[in-house]
């Protein structure tokens, strides 16, 4: 009884991290100016402004898909699955933390730690768990 309501708990965080990637990733296609300015792509920003929506856009997708991976996964109740998609989204995630760092966002980059922590805690708990 115990380690169901365990895994529906994790599954329902992993919904989460899901609807928090598919935000991100919407994100992208609304404002893509803003989004490559947190990310740091400041040279693409000054450079090649036009190239910034189908950068963003690129970045954009792979969230959405990810996001919508993750979800179909939790409805089929594949929580393992699911978590390793997470874990999969956590390397995404330390790459962008490194990019925004390179370019000297460093209030950005340090905020990104303790959310891309939590995903990866939640991850590696789906992963573990059982159906």
């Amino acid at each position: 009884m115990f380690a169901a309501q365990q895994q529906r708990y994790w599954t329902r965080l992993g919904f989460g991290v899901a609807a928090s990637l598919a935000t991100l990733g919407l994100t992208t296609f609304i404002a893509p100016q803003t989004s490559a300015n947190i990310l740091g792509f400041t040279q693409l920003v000054e450079h090649a402004s036009s190239d910034v929506p189908g950068v963003m856009g690129f970045i954009g997708a792979r969230d959405l898909s990810i996001s919508l991976a993750i979800f179909l996964l939790g409805c089929r109740g594949k929580a393992p699955e699911m978590g390793t998609i997470i874990l999969s989204c956590v390397v995404f995630c330390v790459v962008d933390i490194i990019i925004a760092w390179e370019n000297a966002r460093y209030v950005e980059a340090l905020g990104a730690l303790p959310p891309v922590a939590f995903v990866g805690y939640v991850g590696l708990n789906l992963y573990k768990s059982t159906a």
